[in-house]
């Protein structure tokens, strides 16, 4: 529940903040330190999206991501909404940052970790070059 609670994209901070509101507040709660540790490590390990020892972070992680494979129009309307979050960056610093941030999860072996969200990985992989394409064509023509 506290994943991007705290989300600012002018901060490269945002995952870590939001982890240090959620463990002031379970510990308010009352709530065992192991399951605070617990949160906490899924909460961070949505920033980077790498692989956990934990099963539960897996599948946070793709949780996470599991907008990449959504149907096409879905997608889209995504990646539109990125773009609005972003607007404080002019287009071209936005499309760089962005194609690069997108081409890091198609050099991936797996886009998705574990076997419940694999049946997403060829429409993420499809989005994802969609996207890369458009970007390109737009940094082509400014």
């Amino acid at each position: 529940l506290y994943h991007d609670i705290v989300y600012d994209v002018t901060q490269q901070d945002n995952e870590e903040q939001s982890a240090i509101l959620a463990k002031g507040n379970f510990h308010s709660m009352r709530i065992n330190s192991a399951r605070i540790n617990r949160c906490e490590n899924h909460i961070l390990a949505t920033k980077n999206h790498q692989v956990s020892n934990d099963q539960d972070t897996n599948l946070l992680i793709d949780a996470d991501l599991s907008i990449l494979g959504s149907a096409p129009e879905a997608y889209r309307e995504y990646a539109e909404a990125i773009r609005q979050e972003y607007s404080i960056y002019p287009d071209p610093e936005f499309h760089l940052g962005r194609r690069a941030a997108l081409e890091k999860f198609l050099k991936r072996d797996k886009i998705f970790i574990t076997s419940r969200f694999q049946s997403l990985e060829a429409a993420a992989r499809a989005n994802i070059a969609s996207e890369i394409a458009e970007i390109t064509h737009r940094l082509s023509c400014s």
